[in-house]
C-alpha cells in the first residue's frame, strides 16, 4: 500500500478509523454565510430529494411538495395553484405545534408541489452556485455538530431515539423526513451561532400509533396525528391527498418547544428529527480540482476541499471516509467524513491505484472500494480494512462504471460472494465475483451482453445481484435496461435483462419513450427506507466499521428477514441532449413529468453508491 498522510497523523490509524455516530459532543463548526445576503435558500432535504449538480450549481427537485421553504408567494397566492405548501392539510390544524402559518413572502412560500424544482427567493432553481456541479455523495447528519440542543433542553441528544428501535440515537435518522419538509424560516433567527434560521419540525405526535415513537403526553406537550399520509400529492380530494411513498405516515417526529426560562427538568420527551435538518452534502467541482460540502438545506457551503485531479466520488457504506479518484495522477485519496472526529474534512491518505481512475463503488458491506481504471483495462479493488490494492485485468475495452451487490451469504442468490458490474467503453457488461477462494472465484467473467452508447450503471434495490444500465436500443433512442444475475442448474453464473424502460421495445405496461436519448446518470427516490433498521454486515469481515444507523448498506434486518434497504417509486433521468430530468415511474414505465435543467450533468440521492 501507498500512503502519503501529514506528519501528524500515522498512516494506518488515520485508514483504519472506526466511524460511527457514538460520540455525542463536539466542537461548533464555523457556519459561512458570505453570498447570501441578497437572496434565501431553504430547501427539502433527503429522504424526499433528488440533488442535481449542474454547469453552475446545484438544483433540488421535490418529492414530498408540502414544505413551507423558499420558494414564489404570487404562485402561492394564485387562486389557480391548488398545489404546494397551501394544501398542506396540516396548516391551522388544533394543536400543531409549532403552528403552521400561511407563507407571507418568498421566504416562506413553501413548495410548488411534488416532482418541481425547488426555488431560492429570488425564485432560481440554481440553490447553490458553482463552476461545475459534478458527482454528487450525501454524507452524515448535519444535526450531528450543528444543532438546538444548547437552547433547547428537549431537543439534545440524549432525547433523540431511532424511530423504528425506540433507542436513544444521536443524529437525524434517514428512514424518517421532516415536517414540514422544510420547516420555514422565521425572524430573529432561533439559533444564529448554528446557523439554524429556521422552525424546528412539528412535535411528536403523542397519540399512540403501532410501532410508531410518540411523546406520550402528560408530561410532554399534546400533539394530534400528521393529516400527511401516504396519498396522492397532486389530488384535489382531501381524502386522497398525502406524500406518493413514505414508510411513517401519520406521526410528527420533532422535539418538544423550548422550555420557558428557568426551565424546568425536562422529562424524557422523544424525537428523531431536529434542526438542523438535512446533511453534508458532497459536489465534486473538477473545473476547481476540489469536493465542496454544502448544508444540503439551506445550500451554505461549509467545506472546500482541493484535490489534485479529482474526477469521481463515493461514500463509504459506514459514512465515515469518502473516496476521490484523481485521475491525471491514478491515485485514489481518503477523505474523513466523520463530523465528530478530529480530522474531520481532512485527507486522511492517498493510495495510488491504476492509470486513470476514474468512476468507482463501494461494496454495500463495506468490504472492498472497487475502482475503474479506464486507461489501462483494469480494475483496482481496495481491501476494505487493511487498504490494501489489488489489479484484476478485464477481458473488454476500458472499464467506465460499475456497481456493488451485497455478499449473497443467506440473501439474494446465495451464492457467498458479491459481484461488480463494470460497464466498458464498448458498451461490453462483464462481472467480477468475488473470493476469497476456496468461497469464490475472485476473477472478471464477460456477461455476453452489449449496450449501445451505453454510459452509467446503478445498483438496484434488491437483495440480488442486479443492476441498471442506461444506453440506448437499436433505433437510437434512450432506454434503461435491468440487468439481473442469478445460478444456473449447474452451478454456474447467469446474467440477463430482465426488464427495459423507455425505447422502442420497453417492457413495462406503460411505454412512455424518454425526452432524450443520451443518459448521463440516473437516480432513484428514497422516500419509503428501512435505513433506521439493522444493517445486514459482512459474515465474513464482521470487524468492519459501520453506522449507529442510516448507513448505505443494501440490505437491512427486518424482525428474522433481511429486506432491501429502499423501495423506490420513480426513477429520475437525466438527459444531456434535451437538458431535461425525467421522472418515471418504475412499476409502470409512465413518465409523469418532465423537468428543464440546462447543463445537467449528474444526480444524486442518498442509497447511491
Amino acid at each position: 500500500m501507498h500512503c502519503r498522510l501529514s506528519a501528524t497523523i500515522p498512516c494506518v490509524f488515520a485508514l483504519g478509523l472506526v466511524h460511527s455516530f457514538a460520540r455525542a459532543q463536539t466542537q461548533a463548526v464555523p457556519v459561512p454565510t458570505a453570498g447570501l445576503e441578497h437572496r434565501s435558500v431553504n430547501a427539502p432535504v433527503a429522504p424526499e430529494a433528488i440533488y442535481i449538480g449542474r454547469k453552475g450549481g446545484v438544483s433540488v427537485i421535490d418529492l414530498n411538495g408540502f414544505g413551507q421553504g423558499t420558494g414564489s408567494i404570487a404562485r402561492y397566492l394564485s387562486p389557480n395553484y391548488p398545489y404546494g405548501y397551501k394544501r398542506n392539510p396540516n396548516v391551522g390544524q388544533p394543536g400543531v405545534v409549532p403552528v403552521l402559518v400561511p407563507g407571507t413572502s418568498n421566504d416562506d412560500a413553501g413548495s410548488a408541489g411534488a416532482l418541481t424544482m425547488a426555488l431560492d427567493s429570488s425564485l432560481s432553481d440554481v440553490l447553490a452556485h458553482l463552476s461545475e456541479g459534478g458527482d454528487i455523495q450525501i454524507g452524515q447528519p448535519l444535526d450531528l455538530i450543528y444543532n438546538n440542543s444548547g437552547i433547547n433542553a428537549f431537543a439534545t441528544t440524549s432525547n433523540q431515539v431511532n424511530p423504528w428501535s425506540k433507542v436513544a440515537m444521536p443524529g437525524n435518522s434517514i428512514a424518517v423526513a421532516p415536517h414540514p419538509n422544510p420547516p420555514r424560516l422565521v425572524e430573529p433567527a432561533p439559533n444564529p451561532r448554528m446557523g439554524i434560521e429556521c422552525e424546528e419540525p412539528t412535535v411528536t405526535t403523542s397519540i399512540q400509533v403501532p410501532g410508531r415513537v410518540t411523546t406520550m403526553s402528560p408530561p410532554c406537550t399534546a400533539s394530534p396525528l400528521n393529516k400527511l399520509i401516504n396519498g396522492n400529492p397532486f389530488s384535489l380530494s382531501a381524502a386522497n391527498l398525502g406524500v406518493f411513498h413514505q414508510n411513517f405516515d401519520g406521526v410528527f417526529h420533532g422535539p418538544q418547544p423550548m422550555p420557558p426560562s428557568p426551565p424546568p427538568p425536562p422529562p424524557y420527551c422523544p424525537y428523531t428529527t431536529r434542526q438542523q435538518i438535512g446533511h453534508f452534502l458532497y459536489v465534486l467541482d473538477s473545473v476547481n480540482d476540489a469536493v465542496i460540502v454544502l448544508n444540503s438545506n439551506r445550500m451554505t457551503r461549509l467545506a472546500s476541499i482541493r484535490l489534485p485531479s479529482p474526477s469521481a466520488i463515493a461514500i463509504a457504506p459506514h459514512l465515515g471516509v469518502l473516496a476521490v479518484t484523481n485521475e491525471r495522477h491514478g491515485t485514489v485519496s481518503f477523505l474523513d467524513s466523520n463530523p465528530l472526529s478530529r480530522t474531520f474534512h481532512r485527507v486522511l491518505g492517498t493510495i495510488q491505484v491504476g492509470t486513470g481512475p476514474t468512476k468507482l463503488a463501494w461494496q454495500p458491506e463495506g468490504e472492498a472500494l472497487v475502482v475503474c481504471n479506464t486507461a489501462t483495462n483494469t480494475l483496482s479493488i481496495i481491501d476494505g480494512s487493511s487498504f490494501s490494492v489489488r489489479t484484476v485485468n478485464l477481458p473488454a475495452s476500458a472499464p467506465i462504471d460499475v456497481c456493488v451487490s451485497s455478499r449473497q451469504f443467506r440473501i439474494g442468490i446465495d451464492t457467498w460472494t458479491w459481484f461488480a458490474y463494470v460497464l466498458h467503453k464498448n458498451g461490453d457488461l462483464s462481472i467480477y465475483e468475488s473470493g476469497p477462494t476456496p468461497i469464490g472465484p475472485d476473477r472478471v467473467t464477460a456477461t455476453g451482453l452489449r449496450f449501445s452508447s451505453a454510459t452509467k450503471l446503478h445498483h438496484a434495490a434488491s437483495l440480488a445481484p442486479t443492476c441498471f444500465v442506461t444506453h440506448q436500443d437499436a433505433t437510437g433512442l434512450g432506454q434503461i435496461s435491468v440487468v439481473e444475475t442469478k445460478r444456473t442448474a449447474s452451478g454456474g453464473r447467469t446474467s440477463t435483462v430482465i426488464a427495459r424502460i423507455g425505447g422502442s421495445n420497453a417492457t413495462t405496461p406503460v411505454k412512455d419513450r424518454l425526452s432524450g436519448n443520451r443518459i448521463i446518470d440516473i437516480a432513484f427516490d428514497d422516500m419509503k427506507n428501512f435505513g433506521a433498521h439493522p444493517e445486514f454486515a459482512s459474515p465474513l469481515y464482521p470487524s468492519l466499521p459501520h453506522a449507529l444507523h442510516s448507513g448505505k448498506s443494501l440490505a437491512r434486518l427486518d424482525g428474522t428477514t433481511y429486506r432491501a434497504t429502499y423501495e423506490p417509486r420513480f426513477v429520475f433521468v437525466a438527459l444531456g441532449d434535451t437538458n431535461t430530468v425525467d421522472i418515471v415511474e418504475l412499476a409502470t414505465g409512465k413518465l409523469f413529468r418532465s423537468l428543464s435543467v440546462p447543463g445537467v450533468r449528474s444526480l444524486g440521492h442518498y442509497f447511491s453508491q
